[in-house]
């Protein structure tokens, strides 16, 4: 089933813009949440920290469309992480209250909403393995590999990754 154009419509007159610079945070975790955030365009980090600042990055959005804070929104009601723009950020933002009435009018939009928890859920699952099922030196390898793609390894090319990027 597809999102009519109408309730597309409907959710997008109801969407405050949003915009951040890299480092900028979205939210913080233990704020109440309010509002679904819809990517438009940048990137996005969603993580968890302790008090001495160690960070374990849990999700980056990238996608033009992603949702984020299903979670948040729709069981907690608070942030269970925080989000901060890793690059220049533009966002959709709704809230809870029109997303919760246009996804019980529509069962598209629930459907939606369902996908993006399991996309999201699939992420976490996908981190619990690499943290727990795996050796120290296959989550580097993974590290390294998935660093040299993003600079420009996927045709061949040599790329030199450096080391101070690489923290611990």
């Amino acid at each position: 089933t597809t999102v009519k154009p109408a309730t597309i419509r409907k959710l997008a007159s109801r969407c405050r813009p949003m915009s951040r610079r890299p480092g900028e945070s979205l939210f913080i975790e233990g704020d109440p949440c309010r509002d679904l955030y819809i990517l438009a365009a940048g990137r996005v980090k969603c993580y968890r920290a302790n008090a001495e600042g160690r960070e374990q990055i849990l999700r980056i959005f990238e996608r033009p469309g992603d949702i984020f804070c299903t979670t948040s929104a729709f069981s907690t009601r608070s942030h269970i992480v925080t989000a901060e723009a890793m690059s220049e950020t533009t966002l959709h933002v709704i809230d809870v209250e029109t997303m919760t009435a246009v996804a019980l009018e529509q069962p598209a939009v629930a459907l939606a909403l369902v996908t993006a928890a399991g996309d999201q859920m699939r992420s976490l699952v996908g981190l619990a393995e690499d943290l727990s099922l795996k050796t120290a030196t296959a989550r580097v390898a993974k590290l390294r590999g998935e660093r040299a793609r993003a600079e420009g390894g996927r045709d061949g090319k040599e790329v030199r990754l450096r080391r101070d990027g690489l923290r611990e």
